[in-house]
């Protein structure tokens, strides 16, 4: 695939016995003028080999969504303790001059969906940035 800008990266799970972090990275742009906006996604996994030994990366999960197809958005990941329905999502705000509809990519089923219109009218910008405030 092209390369993008314009993309998020989001880590989405840490395991620091292991030493290693699932990120997801996803949409961006794939050609200057902020044309072709990517709906692709994946999540990939950074890991050290050993104490001593080089980091290593491997794809877990990639694909294509319509939901995903946004790039100047925000990626937040919002742990289990704090989410409504008990499962860890990440949410997609916004991006491409603001007409993407808010979206949530659910990290046990790796399910793209738009959220409701409450959503869609607080997400309706671009080149911004989120964070996730409250109790984990």
């Amino acid at each position: 695939p092209k390369g993008v800008y314009g993309h998020t990266l989001t880590v989405v799970n840490q395991d620091e016995r292991e030493q290693s972090s699932d990120l997801l990275v996803l949409g961006g742009v794939q050609a200057g003028g902020y044309r072709e906006v990517s709906d692709r996604w994946g999540i990939y996994r950074l890991a050290r080999g050993g104490k001593s030994s080089s980091w290593q990366l491997r794809w877990l999960s990639c694909g294509r969504d319509k939901w995903a197809q946004r790039a100047f958005h925000t990626a937040t990941f919002v742990p289990s303790a704090v989410a409504d329905s008990g499962e860890a999502y990440v949410l997609l705000c916004g991006g491409s001059e603001a007409v993407v509809p808010a979206a949530a990519l659910e990290i046990q089923s790796l399910r793209l969906f738009p959220l409701g219109k409450t959503a869609q009218t607080a997400c309706k910008r671009a080149g911004h940035s989120a964070v996730l405030v409250g109790e984990e």
